[in-house]
């Protein structure tokens, strides 16, 4: 494999851990982040432990590869040979690895109990035990650091198993995941964007039925509606079968009226749900499958959500318009469309259910079922005239939210207002006038395209929802752009937003959901659902899954 391809970024926050991809993930798997300052990790999942080696001497240090499952340094002393230090996932509860004596591996909590257990250090608390076990492998250390939810003395037996295991053919092994990369453009960034993917694929947990996808195994960890849908749009490049499992994993959820909850849990389901795009998801999944028995299998279930959307989210009885009951159902819970409440007619919920909507014509079209393809364009065309009459602002030039007598516009202008390009609902007239205010600097067309809120809108912030970039809505809007003939300005979205993201990863070796429009501020220190200093929120998530998936598709596609 060309070395080109191996991601080489080391940063903090960065995941690993045992992917679906290779085995049994497990609900209970051990999940790490990397550690700011040392050679190692820390395990937010079982919580409290950090696994690292320590350096006794100075040392230079090179990343070699710096993957989701396996992590290597070469690390060069001032007068000596270089010596080589690796992490490597085993299993879902098992990280093994190589190191020399300038670097012995270490363990610690500051919460769990320490304890030593037949010459290993054990950690225990309610979350389970972990346990660092090491030996001598010729002139190298090998170590199995290794969890369990009980039992800490059945840890020994499986830690000594791991000290023995083949580190040069599980290291191939995962190579082999990456060569995916090579040749291609952007070869390293695309195979960190692969190693991300890879890391939040899991296998079938409780009554999660079939492999799943999750936005990010920390702090999300979980199955939602339509991060899954724009996963399988990248995964559709690398495993078909794959996207397919995710997408039946969400639609096993369905209820018998034909809702689909936002969030599944190994132990339940969420109350709301999420946009409407999961034929479209089909729809793009077929594009590469041209699987019509896995058509016919789901599109009956498509329909009933489809149905259900129409039935449970209509706008005051317009026919055409349609509200969120909950911020959390738009995907967008935190942008400022929200501060007054959901109650609105929703521009992008408009442009989900009608880019679905021609979905599932085509859909019934490969299908047969000419009837139906007919009522869905009929749907279509019925959004399309309750959003034009109903959302267009003529003065500015685009579509806003709508209030309940249907003529007072909502303000703040988000990115729900470009939204319509990527459903077929603007005519060309309104089109063009779109596209004037996506191509102004001062509005959409920042140096990195497109803010979630308008740049010059008094409502905009430098905090996820409230104007930093989501690349799946650029993803969206790049889409809307070709099918309105721009090419150019298509080709541009998708290099300035690939520039961008591939800058980031080399200077903090991760992926980020959300990331600068002003293309300034690290995306580590956008703030996430309030700022951290008004003592709740977070941090921008690191090695997000939605963005992994739009660079594959863009780089693979």
């Amino acid at each position: 494999m060309a070395v080109e391809a191996l991601p080489r970024r080391w940063g903090e926050g960065l995941l690993f851990a045992f992917s679906g991809v290779d085995g049994p993930s497990g609900p209970q798997a051990l999940i790490a982040t990397a550690l700011r300052d040392r050679l190692g990790f820390a395990f937010p999942w079982p919580g409290d432990r950090e696994l690292w080696c320590e350096s006794r001497a100075r040392l230079q240090i090179h990343p070699q590869v710096v993957a989701s499952d396996w992590v290597e340094f070469s690390c060069q002393p001032a007068s000596a040979p270089p010596v080589r230090l690796t992490y490597l996932a085993l299993d879902a509860c098992t990280v093994v690895g190589e190191t020399s004596a300038l670097l012995p591996p270490r363990s610690a909590s500051r919460a769990a109990a320490t304890t030593e257990v037949e010459g290993c250090v054990a950690h225990v608390d309610a979350a389970g035990a972990t346990l660092l076990a090491t030996a001598p492998a010729g002139d190298r250390r090998r170590f199995a650091f290794v969890y369990a939810s009980s039992d800490v003395r059945a840890l020994v037996s499986r830690a000594r198993a791991a000290l023995t295991v083949d580190v040069e053919m599980l290291r191939e092994a995962k190579r082999a995941w990456l060569a995916r990369a090579a040749g291609r453009p952007r070869a390293e960034l695309l195979a960190k964007a692969l190693a991300v993917m890879k890391v939040n694929a899991c296998t079938p947990t409780g009554r999660i039925r079939h492999c799943w996808t999750t936005p990010d195994r920390w702090p999300h960890r979980y199955l939602w509606l339509w991060n899954s849908a724009f996963h399988a749009g990248g995964w559709r490049h690398i495993d078909p079968a794959w996207a397919s499992e995710m997408l039946l994993a969400v639609l096993d959820h369905q209820r018998d009226d034909g809702f689909i909850p936002h969030c599944i849990q190994p132990d339940g389901d969420s109350t709301i749900t999420q946009p409407p795009v999961l034929a479209w998801a089909v729809e793009r999944l077929f594009e590469v499958t041209e699987d019509r028995s896995f058509l016919r299998e789901v599109y009956p279930r498509l329909v009933a959500f489809a149905e259900w959307v129409r039935e449970n989210r209509p706008f005051a009885d317009e026919f055409g318009l349609y509200t969120w009951a909950h911020a959390a159902e738009s995907g967008m819970e935190r942008s400022p469309r929200f501060d007054q409440g959901a109650g609105f007619a929703a521009a992008d919920l408009a442009s989900y259910l009608a880019r679905d909507y021609e979905a599932l014509a085509r859909l019934a079209n490969i299908l047969d079922r000419r009837e139906d393809a007919d009522r869905w364009r009929a749907r279509h065309r019925e959004i399309f005239e309750g959003t034009n009459y109903h959302l267009w602002h003529d003065d500015l030039g685009l579509y806003l939210d709508g209030d309940w007598d249907g003529t007072q516009r909502r303000e703040p202008v988000t990115i729900a207002s470009c939204l319509p390009l990527y459903a077929g609902l603007a005519p060309p007239s309104r089109a063009a006038r779109l596209l004037e205010r996506l191509r102004d600097p001062d509005q959409f067309w920042t140096p990195l395209p497109l803010p979630s809120v308008d740049r010059r809108d008094p409502a905009y912030a430098p905090e996820v929802g409230r104007g930093p970039v989501w690349l799946h809505l650029n993803l969206l809007i790049y889409e809307g752009l070709r099918r309105h003939g721009e090419e150019g300005l298509a080709a541009e979205l998708k290099e300035r937003s690939l520039a961008a993201v591939e800058a980031w990863y080399r200077r903090t070796g991760c992926l980020w959901e959300c990331y600068d429009p002003d293309d300034v501020i690290s995306p580590r220190d956008l703030d996430r659902k309030a700022h951290p200093a008004r003592g709740r929120g977070g941090t921008n998530v690191a090695d997000y899954h939605g963005t992994a998936a739009v660079v594959a598709e863009w780089l693979m596609g």
